[in-house]
């Protein structure tokens, strides 16, 4: 079942429009600001052959944001060469606004086609205002290798000097998972490797890091899983701050 949350009241389904909707008339010709929150494009992100992703996208327009449309494509073979070509990976998910907004975010689930290939695919979200200016936002995503979540944090959080910090990393794979790792950078600096012998489809790893009394700032927390054939996914950086 596809899931969805969103900041307005809006329909969704693959069969509300047909391309971009309708011009106003204004005489705004900029497109919306697209930013692809989740998955991170800053990160290894990755999910196993066959698995449903979630994305979360912003979008802002001073006009208004009239609908957003999210998929996933593979770019193959050689321009070069002729032989480049263009197949999807997720299918289409298409929302529009019963009401514009200047600002709203949202997250719709992709489902995967039959595709069994891996590879690394594009998340593709690409918004209209309602002026019918098109724009749009991608991030890579790694189709073949671990799933790695952080399961009790968010960026943004402050943490307090002095105490643990207790890290919660989940990670799946069909293929295994072997080994997971947590890196932290910044205000405190630690690798924790835990190894998973035998390997198993799903993990879920407790850890804990010191805060050092002393340490303050910025501490970027970044989570890497590891697969039977040695393919890594990871999530973050998640950027957290260290106060006295």
């Amino acid at each position: 079942m596809l899931l969805g949350v969103v900041a307005l009241v809006a329909c969704d389904g693959t069969n509300l429009f047909t391309g971009p909707p309708p011009t106003t008339g204004r005489d705004d010709t900029e497109g919306p600001a697209v930013q692809i929150l989740s998955p991170s494009g800053d990160s290894v992100s990755a999910k196993p052959i066959g698995d449903s992703v979630l994305v979360t996208v912003r979008v802002q327009d001073k006009v208004g944001v009239d609908s957003v449309a999210f998929t996933g494509v593979a770019f193959r073979g050689d321009p070069d060469l002729g032989t480049d070509t263009v197949v999807t990976r997720f299918e289409e998910k298409r929302v529009r606004f019963v009401a514009s907004t200047e600002d709203t975010t949202v997250s719709r689930f992709l489902i995967p086609t039959a595709d069994s290939i891996k590879e690394t695919a594009q998340i593709i979200a690409t918004a209209w205002d309602s002026a019918g200016n098109p724009s749009a936002d991608t991030v890579p995503l790694i189709l073949g290798g671990p799933d790695v979540q952080i399961l009790n944090l968010v960026g943004g959080e402050f943490i307090q000097a002095g105490r643990e910090l207790s890290v919660r990393v989940q990670a799946q794979d069909p293929q295994g998972i072997t080994s997971v790792t947590l890196i932290a950078t910044g205000a405190v600096t630690a690798t924790v490797v835990k190894p998973i012998n035998p390997p198993a489809d799903s993990v879920t790893v407790d850890t804990t890091l010191t805060i050092p009394n002393g340490s303050v700032g910025e501490l970027q927390l970044l989570a890497r899983a590891a697969n039977s054939l040695d393919v890594r996914g990871q999530v973050g950086p998640l950027t957290l701050t260290v106060v006295p």
